[in-house]
């Protein structure tokens, strides 16, 4: 049920970090979560980080900020190797403006499949009610532009496809 969490993985000396939402949790605020896992980073014997936005659709990109400022100002994850984004077709939004900033600032190393949401995209979304009807409508209230070229996805270093097989059976090729 939680919306980030973090486990190491001591066989691999990997820290794996599930990052759902980005959404503050109330009993948990990311800045809090942030801290701590950095400070495991520094202080266990931790080789890798494989953070997961592949099932992340957004919300405030701003919440993500202390955690990857953490990342970008530790020296380990300017070398190629040390650092694994994993993406997918449900990585959107504000999980787009967070990985664009690890590619852009880090070495890391983009896992899994093309994300489902550009990265230049409409954002920032506002809302009113219909006074009529009653109905709520949604609208986006800006426009980020990170590249000079509009493409379709953000592509994966590591290409990795998910099978019928692997959902059938509940398996994760990544």
């Amino acid at each position: 049920d939680s919306l980030y969490w973090y486990r190491y993985l001591p066989d691999y000396r990997t820290v794996y970090v599930h990052y759902r939402a980005c959404v503050e949790m109330k009993n948990r605020p990311f800045r809090d979560f942030a801290t701590e896992l950095l400070d495991f980073i520094d202080t266990q014997a931790v080789d890798k980080v494989a953070l997961d936005l592949r099932y992340n659709g957004g919300g405030n990109s701003a919440i993500a900020q202390p955690l990857i400022r953490g990342l970008i100002e530790r020296d380990e994850f300017a070398q190629e190797g040390r650092l694994f984004v994993i993406i997918g077709r449900r990585t959107f939004s504000s999980a787009m403006l967070n990985s664009l900033d690890l590619r852009d600032n880090t070495a890391a190393l983009f896992v899994g499949e093309e994300t489902g949401g550009k990265p230049n995209h409409f954002g920032e979304v506002g809302s009113f009610t219909l006074k009529g009807c009653g109905a709520t409508v949604t609208y986006s209230k800006k426009h980020f532009v990170r590249y000079k070229t509009d493409e379709p996805s953000l592509p994966p270093d590591i290409p990795v496809e998910v099978s019928f097989s692997d959902y059938m059976y509940c398996t994760d090729p990544i």
